[in-house]
């Protein structure tokens, strides 16, 4: 399977592990929009299920982006967290997350 394949194969899981993980949670509550952070075996080794992917070595980066800098659409009040292959831009996931009594910044 070539590497673009890969990354998609995994991003589903990637965007759902990590924006259910609290570590990267309060650091993507805590830091500016557009803040880019790595996904990958040495930032996210706690996210067992990940394990598949960082084993082949992929990288992923996840920044906190404005609801009107993309074209899906989420529920109003959500956070969205913008998910992208590092060797690949077109390889993209978005997810909307409740910060609930987070602070955002």
């Amino acid at each position: 399977m070539n590497r673009k394949r890969l990354y998609k194969k995994y991003i589903s899981d990637v965007a759902l592990d990590i924006s259910c993980d609290d570590a990267f949670r309060e650091k993507l509550a805590a830091a500016p929009y557009g803040m880019r952070f790595e996904v990958s075996a040495k930032t996210a080794s706690q996210c067992e299920y990940l394990r598949e992917a960082f084993e082949r070595g992929l990288v992923y980066y996840v920044t906190k982006v404005h609801a009107d800098q993309i074209r899906e659409k989420f529920d109003e009040g959500l956070v969205i967290f913008k998910f992208t292959a590092s060797e690949y831009t077109d390889v993209v996931k978005y997810t909307g997350n409740n910060f609930g009594d987070y602070k955002l910044r």
